[in-house]
């Protein structure tokens, strides 16, 4: 998680960021097109976290801000406004408190929580673009 003192760090915050807006992009009201998933996963790569502590970006700190919009009607669909979202997240890490750390539990049983449905092929293209092995493929693949 994010201690307080990492939220006034701005290698933290300039690390992180990225990593919101392109996370964002998940709880869209639309159809992310292959381009925009190149785009988030090439910030996840850059960002030079490991695949387990990408998730917990996404599930902990992005999530629990905007995984409402995919329950509205007429979600955001064009992007969130980026100050908007880092001023949220950040506001989000500063007050939750030891029960609020996780996501309510109507948002865990909405299936909100859970990792997007591209996850896996994102962490392969991180995988790739830092030159690591991806194993071996699956089959039809």
């Amino acid at each position: 998680g994010a201690p307080g003192s990492s939220l006034e760090d701005a290698a933290w915050l300039a690390q992180r960021q990225p990593l919101w807006i392109a996370f964002s992009e998940l709880f869209l009201d639309t159809e992310l097109m292959l381009a925009d998933l190149e785009r988030i996963a090439q910030a996840m790569a850059d960002s030079g976290l490991s695949t387990c502590e990408l998730h917990e970006v996404y599930a902990r700190e992005v999530a629990p801000v905007v995984s409402a919009n995919l329950l509205t009607v007429a979600g955001v669909w064009s992007g969130f406004d980026e100050a908007w979202l880092c001023a949220q997240i950040v506001h989000h890490l500063r007050n939750r408190s030891g029960w609020s750390r996780f996501m309510p539990e109507w948002a865990q049983a909405s299936g909100l929580g859970r990792t997007p449905p591209q996850w896996r092929w994102l962490i392969r293209q991180v995988q790739m673009r830092r030159g690591k092995p991806t194993g071996p493929p699956a089959s039809g693949e």
